[in-house]
């Protein structure tokens, strides 16, 4: 497996002599194979494309982040860009994951704990291996919990008498089969949608995993929950998915589901390779990260995301050109006035070439 690691609007070229005029992490070579992939399986009439052709072999990133993976086995990795750029690369490499993995984990409503510096020192996996790491930790825990099981109809025919006899449909038996009896009864069993979709996770984990970490534990736990049937309707399951005080426990586990079974991904892919694909728009991430921030330490607003309560004008008593800002802060106290904050994904001052962000 080969990883390529490069950062938002960084070149892709199937040219290497471009290489050198190039920032580290500003450009990469691929394949020809990986270049034909990526210009046939992404959409381009979206109107936020992952790339723009920048010439003969060679394509621009935009604005988002995450992981591909080609048919080749290539793994192409985007981060934020985040750190200067004068730093080494393996130190850029670390803390742009730290903070890609730390927004991810805010977007997907899933608290961030605090980490120290020496800590960053451990991402150093790409955020696909990542994810199925978290999954692991977060099933693994589960395990050890109990899985939560639920009384499911049953209906079969039985040489012996269980549950209740479906009188009708016996006295409709031909002879040949009287000794057979149509019962039908509640069996105690793990088949419910959310174990459904955490064997299903795992599953599609056993294929795509290339960490030797990730794929023993993946087996150990595989075989723990061989019973769990699988999901054949992965959409509705998650719409079965309760959040009832008894399943509080199972709430860690489902966003690292759904990340893992949808990809989140934009775009939609043609062809038949089943490769995994996350790619996330930085400023939605950078929006949800700053209103998370915004949540925990103001505390004399109310803070409410794109709201839509106010129009630029009106004509006639009519609103008109509905206003949706990022961010509305509604003072809680009479005095103080209201506050729009619309935030942006860019360089505070382009020559320093990074961006400075809270630590925690």
């Amino acid at each position: 497996m080969k990883i390529i690691t490069v950062r938002e609007f960084a070149y892709l070229s199937t040219q290497q002599s471009i290489k050198n005029s190039q920032a580290p992490l500003e450009f990469a070579v691929i394949s020809l194979q990986d270049f034909d992939y990526l210009c046939t399986a992404f959409t381009q009439d979206s109107d936020n494309p992952i790339f723009r052709l920048a010439g003969k072999g060679t394509i621009q990133l935009t604005q988002y982040v995450g992981v591909i993976e080609t048919p080749s086995g290539t793994v192409i990795e985007i981060l934020p860009k985040h750190v200067d750029p004068m730093t080494d690369d393996e130190t850029i490499i670390s803390k742009e994951r730290f903070l890609l993995q730390k927004m991810l984990k805010v977007s997907l409503n899933i608290t961030p704990k605090t980490a120290g510096e020496a800590s960053i020192s451990h991402f150093n996996v790409p955020i696909n291996e990542w994810v199925i790491t978290q999954f692991l930790q977060e099933l693994d825990k589960l395990i050890k919990k109990g899985l939560r099981f639920e009384y499911n109809a049953v209906d079969v025919q039985e040489k012996y008498l269980k549950g209740r006899l479906n009188h009708s449909q016996h006295m409709r038996q031909s002879p040949c089969q009287k000794h057979l009896f149509p019962i039908n009864y509640d069996e105690f069993n793990p088949n419910r949608a959310e174990n459904r979709l955490i064997a299903t996770a795992l599953r599609k984990i056993l294929k795509i995993t290339k960490n030797p970490s990730n794929w023993r534990l993946a087996n150990e736990l595989r075989l723990i929950t061989s019973e769990l049937p699988t999901s054949q309707q992965i959409s509705k399951d998650f719409e079965k998915w309760q959040t009832s005080r008894l399943m509080s426990y199972y709430e860690g586990i489902k966003p690292w589901c759904k990340i893992i079974l949808f990809e989140l991904s934009p775009f939609a892919t043609k062809g038949n390779w089943k490769g995994i694909s996350m790619l996330f728009p930085m400023e939605v991430l950078f929006e949800k990260y700053v209103l998370y921030h915004l949540k925990r330490t103001l505390k004399d607003y109310k803070v409410r995301p794109q709201v839509k309560s106010k129009s630029l004008c009106q004509q006639i008593d009519n609103p008109m050109f509905l206003l949706r800002p990022d961010i509305l802060l509604e003072a809680k106290t009479k005095d103080v006035n209201d506050l729009i904050i619309d935030t942006k994904w860019k360089l505070i001052d382009a020559s320093q070439g990074s961006i400075i962000l809270p630590e925690n």
